[in-house]
């Protein structure tokens, strides 16, 4: 059995020619294979640009979840440091209250030992 096939060439003239079923199925079952294998190829290209773009996309978040962490550590360091000033500044004055309490008792504990240790002159 034959049939009369209408197809074109790549310059676009169309001709007539008798195939075999047989023969059109096989051409047309090449040309599925091969829009088939087409296909696959887009499709695995898509796939690894997907890919590309979210490896790029993850590195992006990584480097900006690391510089947020970065600016939350500065940004904590500086109110570990001026807690820790206000600290100290807190005990600098307490130390100088009760330095300032010892000496003005002090001199009058050294005349309470004196008075105690040598006699009275008069």
């Amino acid at each position: 059995m034959h049939f009369r096939v209408l197809t074109r060439n790549t310059n676009g003239i169309y001709r007539i020619m008798a195939k075999t079923l047989l023969e059109t199925v096989a051409v047309h079952e090449t040309e599925l294979v091969a829009s088939m294998s087409a296909a696959e190829a887009e499709a695995r290209g898509l796939i690894e640009s997907a890919q590309a773009e979210a490896s790029a996309h993850i590195t992006d978040e990584h480097t900006k979840l690391d510089q947020d962490i970065a600016d939350q550590r500065r940004s904590a360091a500086a109110a570990r440091e001026g807690e820790r000033q206000k600290i100290d500044a807190a005990s600098q004055a307490k130390t100088d209250e009760i330095r300032n309490q010892t000496a003005s008792k002090l001199d009058g504990v050294r005349e309470e030992l004196l008075n105690m240790l040598l006699p009275n002159q008069g």
